[in-house]
């Protein structure tokens, strides 16, 4: 289960950098609805989609450069 407040984690996938580290793993960024299937689908692959920290509030510094399994 994933819990987030939909205004502050709206606004935190807008912001530049965040934005572009997700479209180079393939995450659809228009859409909350269509970034959190994009991670749904990550968390059921055989590896760990390590772009979680984001989700969960990490600096983009903090966390792992690792390019997606899901497409």
């Amino acid at each position: 289960m994933y819990l987030y407040h939909y205004n502050q984690l709206k606004y935190l996938l807008s912001k530049k950098e965040i934005k572009l580290f997700l479209q180079e793993r393939h995450y659809p960024t228009n859409c909350l609805h269509a970034t959190l299937g994009r991670l749904k689908c990550n968390l059921m692959s055989d590896s760990f989609p390590h772009e979680i920290g984001i989700f969960l509030g990490y600096p983009l510094y903090k966390v792992p450069d690792r390019k997606p399994t899901c497409l």
